[in-house]
């Protein structure tokens, strides 16, 4: 199967440079990440497998130094059966963050990592509440 899609994703880019990747036999929701293929910068995404992205930076201080307001939209945490955590971070990790930062509201929704693709109106209406929360909406 894997052959096929390959083939069928080369053929169907060659004729829609730039466009969507679209297969008939694939729905679109399992497809739709492909959109950033094109911009990926696998050098960067190493850094993530080896941990070196966030090497010599003190996250918590970042953290504890923000002074404006925030909300932390955190999404289902996700272990694979190896143990591997399949997310930002776990709940204890989400729960840290929110503490770090002061004033921060946390709101936590049954979601995959791309919030925006899955629940876009449960986003957009976090960001509407976030906006009227803050007087910037009026």
């Amino acid at each position: 199967m894997r052959k096929h899609v390959a083939r069928s994703t080369k053929k169907y880019r060659a004729k829609h440079p730039g466009e969507p990747l679209k297969l008939w036999y694939i729905p679109y929701t399992f497809i739709h990440h492909t959109l950033y293929v094109d911009n990926y910068d696998v050098e960067f995404a190493e850094t993530f497998y080896t941990g070196l992205w966030i090497e010599g930076i003190n996250q918590e201080e970042i953290l504890a130094n923000i002074k404006c307001p925030s909300t932390y939209i955190k999404t289902s945490t996700l272990y694979g059966k190896d143990g591997v955590l399949y997310a930002a971070n776990s709940d204890k990790d989400a729960e840290k963050v929110n503490n770090l930062i002061e004033g921060n509201d946390m709101i936590t929704i049954k979601s995959g990592h791309d919030i925006h693709f899955e629940k876009p109106d449960k986003f957009i209406q976090i960001m509407i509440d976030f906006l009227d929360k803050h007087n910037k909406f009026a």
